[in-house]
């Protein structure tokens, strides 16, 4: 039986009278048809996507275990996802 894939969310909005929740919802479902459990959300309110990574915790957060080899993408939706490696 095959192991089932875990996904790691990232979540981002430009101002901070917007509201990633849909993106979220989005996400999961897409995570939920493909029978992926998603084990971690990382979200940036209110900051623009031309700032740099430093400037976004979430995407830093994010991109840390990527640059260990931990994580591997899986593409965008309507946000960024990845998944384990494992």
């Amino acid at each position: 039986m095959a192991k089932t894939k875990r996904a790691a969310l990232y979540l981002r909005v430009s101002t901070d009278g917007q509201s990633v929740e849909n993106q979220r919802l989005a996400l999961q479902a897409v995570a939920a048809q493909r029978g992926w459990s998603v084990v971690a959300g990382y979200d940036d309110n209110g900051i623009s996507g031309a700032q740099g990574r430093d400037r976004r915790p979430g995407l830093d957060a994010l991109l840390r275990p990527v640059a260990a080899s931990m994580w591997r993408w899986s593409g965008p939706w309507t946000g960024w996802a990845a998944r384990w490696r494992i």
